[in-house]
């Protein structure tokens, strides 16, 4: 599991970084990071001394998985190599 989970994180980062297939991107990361955060994160089942720090952990993972939602439904912005190459080839 660990040579995907680097692949996945790797890629999909470098991926976003460089706007390059960043709907592509966006998918590996929340692929990764849904399973990730529920395996790593589960306050649910921990005593009271962790609990508070793992569920601050689980909710900053929500919040990465939304913003990774946000840029898979709207894909990349005006500034990405995704939409300097579409544009270039429209002319």
């Amino acid at each position: 599991m660990l040579p995907a989970a680097i692949i996945f994180q790797i890629a999909g980062g470098l991926s976003l970084l460089l706007g390059i297939y960043c709907r592509l991107g966006a998918l590996l990361l929340i692929i990764f990071t849904i399973p990730a955060m529920i395996k790593m994160h589960n306050f649910w089942q921990v005593d009271d001394t962790m609990r508070t720090i793992e569920k601050t952990l689980f909710m900053k993972d929500i919040a990465i998985v939304g913003g990774l939602l946000a840029i898979f439904i709207l894909g990349p912005g005006i500034f990405s190599l995704d939409a300097l190459l579409l544009s270039s080839r429209k002319l």
